[in-house]
């Protein structure tokens, strides 16, 4: 299969489509409104029997969902949603690609009972901004954003050194600089430091008619503010001078010079928090990011069409049947008035009922009463889709609903299937539950991407969890199995992360590289992954002199207590919970080391592949394999 290296070097990102299951609330469809500030827009199905509970899809505790089937790429799948006790009521949701845009919904209602059953069916979309609420730089100010070196090589949660994710900074990350660190600016002209200039005192702006006048040889042109949140007094020194600034802990603007070729970075003498340095003719003006999440909503006829306020894409929707509720809601827990509110499925109340000035916003379309005859079906359809409005209006017209079950009949021949056997049918549901649990936008590096969760109720990074999803990946599809190895591996010499880390530093990826090798013995396929999984193995075998790894004992013992409470994934048992009462700091638990000595073996074999020389893993085996053999056995015990 071929890869495309190139891409994969520059991202953590999975190659999957705008459109998927990415949601972190409901089971349903999401698109990737805008990367750059994590706005996800979601859109499901809620089915239900006529006028008794929603069914929705929650994701983060049981409600009666699963899914069920599913491609690869994630251009097709469903859920199915149980809708009585007994399992004889259910509704099979399934997601279909029509274009790039588009995709189409069929909401398949099975009635196994004797009776019939009227069900409804709730189509309900919302705008989900990034949970941390960021600032944008105003029209004409160019943003310089911190950069300082890893003094490890190992930023937890691959964030960049120093890196804080904080609400009401710009891109949503503040720097926490320590007193004494050196800060340097990349790209700027070079110049000695000048230290007969009188040193100035700046007071966030508002508080004086205008900013200290600067001495650095003005020029007409830009100017250099820093917008940082110091908590009393620090002295900055760079090549600009001697700057004193003041503040209140609150985040402010500080003129630092006009001399742009002159400025390289500063020094400060206390611990400081900046969000970024601003370039521009007067003081930078930041606004907040667009996080207003009730539309303007333009009813067609069986469809509409939502516009959120701030953002450049606008949603529409089109269904199949003609008696139809609109509602926006606007409330204080969406969750809360779908299981506990009995208005919720009474039509005659009007759209407006249910706007309350509450900040959970959705747009509902609400269908009932869905006659279900007994052991029979029936199928709703609809469709959603991005575009501009004129694009909307297009599209949504455009379709024929006749072709609908033609689409689903055809995604259906590309849903995972296993070989029969008796488990084939729990294994496809794996599967489906497998491939589709990704969720976005998971921060990484500075980007928002889409990522294989080890849960939605636990949406983060996870490198030994991952590693075994990798793994699971591998039994069903190459690609979703090399994308998931790529995230948390990162390109050779990288200043900050050696790899990727959150929790038990155990790497499964190294596993997960080497059998990828016996699976598709491509050549260039190891040629790219192999010095990025060298980079990890050094790091967790004591060879990057940035680690710590091997600094807790005189023997060669590999301890990884400074990076995790955890040190192999045993989590909360007994034994880890008395070693960290008592032996925190000279237990030294052997599953590192043990791991260390396989990955050691895994990689030279790659090595020879490659023409690379093994000694390094040879005396690493020897040495580490001594130390277990002399010191892991207690007879005593």
């Amino acid at each position: 299969m071929p890869y495309d290296f190139e891409h994969l070097s520059q991202t953590h990102d999975l190659s999957l489509p705008a459109w998927g299951p990415y949601g972190k609330r409901f089971f349903g469809i999401s698109h990737l409104t805008d990367q750059a500030r994590g706005t996800r827009f979601d859109f499901t199905v809620m089915p239900g029997i006529y006028r008794r509970a929603v069914a929705f899809p929650d994701v983060l505790r049981p409600s009666g969902y699963l899914p069920w089937n599913v491609t690869p790429d994630l251009n097709a799948y469903s859920y199915r949603q149980q809708l009585d006790d007994a399992g004889l009521l259910v509704c099979e949701v399934t997601f279909v690609a029509v274009d790039a845009h588009t995709r189409l919904v069929a909401s398949h209602f099975l009635n196994n009972s004797d009776l019939p059953v009227d069900c409804a069916a709730h189509l309900v979309a919302s705008l989900v901004p990034n949970p941390v609420r960021q600032l944008e730089p105003a029209h004409g100010v160019e943003i310089i954003k911190p950069r300082l070196p890893s003094p490890r090589g190992l930023v937890y949660d691959a964030f960049f050194p120093y890196e804080e994710r904080m609400d009401g900074t710009v891109g949503g990350s503040a720097y926490r600089i320590p007193k004494g660190t050196r800060y340097r600016v990349q790209g700027t002209k070079t110049s000695p430091l000048t230290s007969n200039l009188p040193p100035l005192t700046l007071k966030p702006q508002g508080e004086e008619a205008s900013p200290v006048p600067c001495t650095l040889s003005p020029v007409p042109s830009q100017k250099l503010w820093l917008r940082a949140a110091p908590k009393g007094r620090v002295t900055l020194k760079g090549d600009f001078g001697t700057i004193t600034i003041e503040g209140d802990g609150n985040f402010h603007n500080y003129f630092i010079t006009n001399k742009l070729d002159n400025f390289n970075g500063f020094t400060a003498d206390a611990d400081l928090l900046v969000d970024c340095l601003a370039i521009c003719e007067t003081e930078p003006q930041f606004v907040s990011a667009p996080t207003e999440t009730l539309p303007e909503l333009t009813r067609g006829d069986h469809s509409v069409i939502l516009r959120y306020p701030g953002v450049a894409t606008a949603y529409g929707a089109r269904w199949s049947e003609s008696e139809t509720l609109v509602r926006r809601y606007a409330v204080d827990d969406f969750n809360h008035v779908l299981l506990y509110e009995d208005s919720v499925r009474q039509t005659h109340l009007s759209p407006e009922f249910f706007e309350r000035g509450g900040l959970d916003c959705h747009i509902e379309a609400f269908f009932q009463p869905i006659c279900v005859e007994a052991h029979a079906d029936r199928w709703l359809y609809a469709l959603v889709a991005d575009g501009t409005p004129e694009e909307l209006l297009k599209c949504l017209d455009a379709f024929d609903f006749a072709h609908a079950p033609e689409l689903v009949r055809e995604a259906e021949t590309h849903f995972v299937t296993w070989p029969e056997s008796p488990l084939r049918f729990s294994q496809e549901r794996m599967a489906a539950v497998l491939l589709s649990n990704v969720v976005y936008p998971t921060y990484f590096c500075g980007k928002n991407v889409r990522h294989h969760t080890p849960g939605r109720l636990w949406n983060s990074l996870y490198t030994w969890d991952s590693g075994f999803i990798g793994l699971g990946l591998l039994e069903i599809d190459t690609l979703r199995a090399v994308e998931n190895l790529n995230a948390y591996l990162t390109t050779p010499g990288d200043p900050d992360n050696a790899f990727v880390h959150h929790g038990s530093p155990v790497p499964v990826q190294l596993y997960l590289l080497y059998e990828l090798w016996n699976r598709t013995c491509d050549c260039e396929l190891l040629a790219y992954f192999y010095p990025r999984a060298k980079q990890m193995y050094d790091y967790l075998a004591g060879h990057d002199e940035r680690s710590t790894i091997l600094k807790h004992s005189k023997e060669p013992a590999v301890c990884t207590w400074d990076y995790f409470y955890n040190s192999g994934g045993w989590d909360d048992y007994p034994p880890q919970h008395f070693v960290h009462e008592t032996h925190r700091l000279t237990a030294i638990p052997c599953v590192g080391t043990s791991h260390v000595i396989r990955c050691a073996k895994m990689l030279s074999t790659l090595a020879v592949i490659l023409g690379q020389d093994t000694t390094e893993y040879d005396n690493d085996i020897q040495r580490f394999t001594e130390m277990l053999q002399t010191y892991a056995w207690d007879e005593e015990s």
